[in-house]
């Protein structure tokens, strides 16, 4: 169906010895679902992208039914190839939900009843059902990508290819996804999906592993899940032999010391959250369609209700729920970067200003922005006014400690991978020395051996006396480190868990359940 010959890809045209990917060679059958792995920085989203002519090679050629691409129109190539990115929101053109799915059979001159039947249909099998009038960009990370993946299936694709397809879902959501998928396979279509997740690949009939841009070894998934060395080299297990799931193990004297049976004494608090209320602002709704009351009725529920919460130095609490619970509408307005409705947040009891609390966000691009990777980490330094040659050092700092290899120093970040991409972020939060750090879904895009570093790095930073936040679909990756869990439902904190302290509330708000279970 569709097959690589001696594919070679270079961004850089200037340097003839510089590929991202280099004598790739494969083919795709119907109803096969092929992984691509690989660490940080392989190739596995460039490949992507070549398959469905979003690049174009520099050498060999790719074929889609026998047919060369260059034979090929580009309409035709992209409604039988589907891609669903990394990022979502890179594949959204409309602002209302109906309209993106919309936007593509409409293209194919569909009649309006089949138009509106595909819609209905993909968006429950994505389980968004009811979002028709809802706007793309008030949707929550992981509904954006459940979104992307149905304006890809709206259009009946022979070839699907995933990219960190389920990276910002919640479990059920990826269990539905993963059970959407098989449907498809049973159905002929073919699935060609890039992940970290080894999970992903006991289903798969193949795996390919991509290393530094040529392809290292092909073959079924039991081989390579049996295999240490593959796994390693794959980016599935880190060079300590744990998967992306694993947490690091500590010495004694490493371990995060804040699971203290004594309560907390008060001075400890750094960042205090006191009945936090958003409500959507409904002057945004300006549908005018018949189902727009819907909308209007959303728009006035509040995103957050009644939460009021305490970050202390040395301790790392977690932020968890279902897309679209209101987690990420929590962090920003902690942080100082989105005003509640009613509430308060104080840093050290005064009013928290943004440059008090650093903040990675769910999506890279957010905060990725500057010419070059070191100018972009400099970025914030140079802002709380230290001096070029300070900013520099600390820059420099920070992307040694995410592991960022000097040699992406001077390259564009918007040229780097989904995992250099977040590590660059990170750094650039991690350089400007904050003592409370906020992180939204911060392994999205990681391979284990980064996942690894940032659970360490992240013990570091609890062990020097800071704040930590993290909003996480994986909990049970950070469970260990934390002190504290918090559940969040539809804006409500609905469950809290703490360690084992006496007389210590960590959470407080609209509690359904609550316990501190650890």
């Amino acid at each position: 169906m569709l097959r690589f010959d001696h594919i070679d890809f270079s961004y850089d045209t200037k340097n003839a010895g510089s590929y991202a990917l280099r004598d790739i060679s494969f083919e795709l059958l119907a109803s096969e679902h092929v992984c691509v792995v690989g660490s940080n920085g392989s190739g596995k989203s460039t490949l992507l992208r070549l398959a469905n002519q979003t690049l174009k090679p520099s050498a060999g050629s790719i074929c889609l039914n026998g047919r060369n691409f260059e034979d090929l129109p580009s309409s035709e190539i992209k409604q039988r190839v589907g891609l669903v990115r990394q990022d979502p929101t890179t594949q959204l053109v409309s602002s209302v939900v109906f309209d993106e799915l919309a936007f593509g059979p409409r293209n194919l001159g569909l009649p309006h009843d089949e138009v509106r039947r595909r819609t209905s249909e993909a968006l429950h099998k994505v389980g968004l059902d009811g979002f028709e009038q809802r706007l793309t960009h008030d949707l929550s990370g992981g509904e954006q990508q459940r979104l992307a993946l149905a304006g890809v299936m709206v259009m009946r694709p022979q070839v699907l290819l995933l990219d960190e397809v389920d990276s910002q879902l919640d479990q059920a959501a990826r269990k539905a996804v993963r059970k959407h998928i098989k449907t498809l396979l049973a159905s002929g279509v073919a699935v060609l999906e890039a992940t970290h997740d080894a999970g992903a690949l006991q289903d798969a009939t193949r795996v390919l592993v991509l290393e530094q841009g040529r392809l290292l070894w092909s073959g079924a998934p039991e081989v390579l899940l049996s295999s240490d060395e593959l796994m390693l080299r794959s980016g599935l297990i880190t060079r300590h032999g744990q998967s992306h799931s694993a947490q690091p193990k500590f010495a004694p004297s490493e371990k995060n010391t804040s699971k203290a049976t004594t309560p907390a004494p008060q001075h400890n608090v750094i960042l205090h959250a006191e009945k936090l209320a958003v409500v959507c602002n409904t002057s945004r709704n300006v549908l005018q369609k018949p189902d727009a009351h819907k909308s209007h009725r959303a728009c006035r529920q509040a995103l957050i209700d009644d939460i009021s919460l305490d970050l202390h130095a040395g301790e790392l609490t977690l932020v968890s729920g279902k897309s679209g619970a209101g987690k990420t509408t929590l962090a920003l307005v902690l942080a100082g970067l989105m005003k509640p409705s009613s509430g308060k947040v104080l840093y050290e009891d005064q009013p928290v200003r943004p440059s008090q609390v650093g903040f990675v966000f769910q999506r890279t691009a957010d905060q990725l922005f500057c010419d070059t990777v070191l100018d972009d980490v400099m970025f914030g330094p140079l802002q709380q006014g230290l001096s070029v040659v300070q900013a520099r050092a600390q820059a420099i700092a920070a992307l040694r400690t995410l592991g960022v290899s000097e040699e992406l120093f001077d390259r564009s970040v918007f040229s780097l991978s989904g995992g250099q991409a977040r590590r660059v972020a990170i750094a650039g939060v991690l350089s400007m020395q904050t003592r409370v750090l906020i992180f939204d879904e911060p392994t999205c895009g990681l391979d284990a051996q980064g996942c690894y570093e940032l659970q360490t790095l992240v013990a570091q930073l609890c062990q020097r006396g800071c704040a930590v936040l993290i909003i996480t679909h994986d909990t049970e990756d950070w469970m260990d480190l934390a002190s504290a869990h918090l559940l969040l439902d539809e804006g409500h904190v609905v469950e809290r868990e703490c360690a084992v302290e006496k007389g210590r509330i960590v959470a407080q708000g609209h509690v359904i359940g609550e316990g501190c279970q650890r």
